[in-house]
């Protein structure tokens, strides 16, 4: 089984299907009760409170419908997204597209108490089911940081294991991109915001279907990053590396970490299946960065 880092991505007969990717079956088409292809007509960026209580930019979307794929068909459908850009201060969530006006998507939606919330998106559906180009589809990347050693901290509350070793796993994963990031202490903060410190923190239950997603606060105009906040979603068993503790039907906090610390120092997911930034993840993986990944990070910094 194959999982996504930010939303949940079975794989039975799965190998990928971020934007852009090739799959064969995919679970969220399944969960979606509706499927479309449009053109984005409006997006209305503001700030707002999402479902955990975080101060965010949230995005209002409205796309006018050109085929349906799934569900009773409309000419207009509406939802919101968490991310977007509020003059020049924007906000990326790892597992939510940017959404522009004229865009054409492809979208999969869930229709919940009369509302579209939205499940997956991509841009170009005719790239989905096209297979990754090895070397062109390796690195997608949307800000940087101006310095190395960007501090970080870590709130250890909610943390599933030996509190020493699962911090030892998050700063495993950091270290795994250099010296961009470097560990700043404890925090007593958590959740996503913009307050002036770059927060790792551990949610107790679940986001849906997500295993974990940093949020990243950049300037839209500079491509300048400007903080970034992470969560572990608790609802998924983890296993710490670093005890040396055997993993059944969850994940590594390195692994995880590792994948998430990548966007963190301005990485998109790509196509490639070797890649840490390959959206999914299988129980139990290992896997860390590839000549691939490293040469990405070089392109930033």
């Amino acid at each position: 089984m194959k999982l996504r880092y930010g939303i949940l991505a079975l794989v039975f007969l799965l190998t990928s299907s971020f934007p852009g990717q090739a799959a064969k079956v995919n679970k969220a088409d399944l969960e979606a009760t509706h499927i479309l292809v449009g053109n984005v007509e409006d997006v209305e960026s503001f700030f707002g409170v999402n479902e955990r209580g975080d101060q965010i930019i949230l995005s209002r979307i409205r796309v006018k419908a050109l085929k349906w794929i799934k569900g009773d068909p409309s000419g207009v459908v509406e939802f919101v997204v968490e991310g977007g850009a509020v003059g020049e201060l924007a906000l990326r969530v790892s597992d939510i597209p940017e959404f522009e006006k004229g865009q054409r998507m492809r979208l999969l939606l869930k229709k919940l108490d009369g509302e579209f919330k939205f499940q997956e998106g991509e841009i170009d559906e005719s790239t989905r089911f096209k297979p990754a180009k090895p070397a062109a589809g390796c690195c997608k990347t949307y800000a940087a940081w101006a310095i190395t050693g960007v501090p970080y901290k870590v709130n250890m509350t909610g943390a599933d294991g030996t509190e020493s070793s699962v911090l030892a796993d998050i700063k495993d994963g950091a270290a795994a991109w250099g010296d961009v990031l470097a560990y700043g202490g404890r925090s007593s903060l958590s959740g996503a915001a913009y307050n002036g410190e770059n927060t790792v923190s551990f949610y107790e239950g679940s986001s849906g279907n997500a295993i974990a997603v940093t949020y990243l606060w950049y300037n839209k105009r500079t491509q300048a990053m400007l903080e970034f906040d992470m969560y572990f979603f608790e609802y998924w068993p983890f296993f710490s590396l670093n005890a040396d503790e055997t993993c059944s039907g969850g994940f590594f906090y390195q692994t995880i970490a590792t994948h998430e610390f990548g966007h963190a120092v301005g990485i998109d997911h790509n196509r490639c299946v070797d890649s840490i930034m390959y959206p999914y993840a299988s129980y139990c993986e290992t896997n860390t960065l590839t000549a691939a990944d490293l040469a990405c990070l070089a392109k930033l910094y």
